[in-house]
């Protein structure tokens, strides 16, 4: 059931970051990676490399730079930054 609720999350979202599926659901990144893997393996979603950290950022935690998307939605370009709360981003090189 959860993950069908992730699956539906993702589709209307299209793009999201570990950090924002975690909160959104209650689960640790940890475990939500590992269902986000069964829909990624499944050809349902995709995971999407980001630009990585900022020259020496340590602002943005992992969960904020990883993303997923819907995979019927065609490959966002260029590659997402973070997905770190609009307060911190200021803080960020890369996003502020």
């Amino acid at each position: 059931m959860i993950l069908t609720e992730i699956q539906g999350h993702i589709r209307t979202a299209e793009r999201v970051s570990l950090a924002q599926l975690s909160a959104s659901f209650g689960i640790s990144p940890g475990a939500l990676r590992s269902m986000l893997d069964r829909l990624v393996a499944k050809g349902r979603i995709r995971r999407l490399e980001s630009a990585g950290r900022c020259s020496g950022c340590m602002i943005c935690p992992p969960e904020a730079l990883e993303f997923y998307e819907w995979a019927a939605a065609p490959p966002t370009l260029p590659p997402p930054t973070c997905a770190t709360a609009p307060e911190q981003r200021r803080a960020c090189r890369h996003c502020g």
